[in-house]
């Protein structure tokens, strides 16, 4: 039967962020996530989180403020905490961006390498988010070299998730990571979300 409704309005909103048009995106994924809320009755988890984080990324990638704001709120409301631990999932996103809106102090080791990371199946995700963070906020990675950098992109590759092993490539150049070998299996590499280094914003 095909995609219909909310699901629908997601396919649609990656596809537009996947192409770059950030602002298209985020009006789609904010209607669809309206509708799933609606229908779950529930504002915590209403997406996958690999669907979240192209929401999150969609906001960040633009350069209003306001957008990083929006994507500062959901990420708390996903922790389910007012003061989320900046070493959770979505703790550490909603961490890194409040320092970028000047609400809070970095704490580093959200973004350091921990041993043998970018190896363990279940971590991936937060092995990216943390080179991703790291290269939005214009802040360093300790402790990532080239080569756990490159085994992260193996591995998404593996498990063909390859619009986040895109995405870690950019991140990866942006911190002096790389180059990085990316294998996309003849597909076309999603818009990056990294626009020029910019400056901390500051009210």
């Amino acid at each position: 039967k095909g995609l219909h409704g909310p699901s629908l309005s997601l396919f649609e909103a990656a596809e537009l962020a996947f192409q770059g048009q950030w602002v298209a995106a985020v009006v789609l994924f904010e209607q669809g996530l309206k509708d799933i809320r609606k229908a779950a009755g529930a504002r915590r988890g209403a997406l996958p989180d690999e669907i979240a984080r192209i929401y999150v990324l969609s906001l960040l990638a633009q350069e209003d403020p306001k957008a990083w704001a929006a994507a500062h709120k959901f990420c708390i409301a996903e922790s389910g905490s007012r003061k989320p631990s900046p070493h959770e999932l979505w703790g550490r996103w909603a961490h890194v961006i409040g320092t970028r809106l000047g609400e809070d102090s970095l704490d580093e080791s959200t973004l350091a390498y921990q041993h043998a990371l970018e190896a363990r199946e279940h971590s991936l995700g937060h092995a990216s988010d943390r080179l991703l963070l790291a290269a939005w906020a214009g802040k360093p990675a300790p402790g990532w070299t080239e080569t756990a950098a490159q085994g992260l992109v193996s591995r998404l590759q593996q498990g063909q998730q390859l619009w986040l092993a895109a995405w870690v490539v950019a991140a990866a150049d942006r911190l002096e990571l790389g180059p990085l070998a990316l294998d996309l299996g003849g597909r076309a590499a999603p818009a990056s979300f990294l626009s020029g280094p910019r400056e901390a914003w500051r009210p």
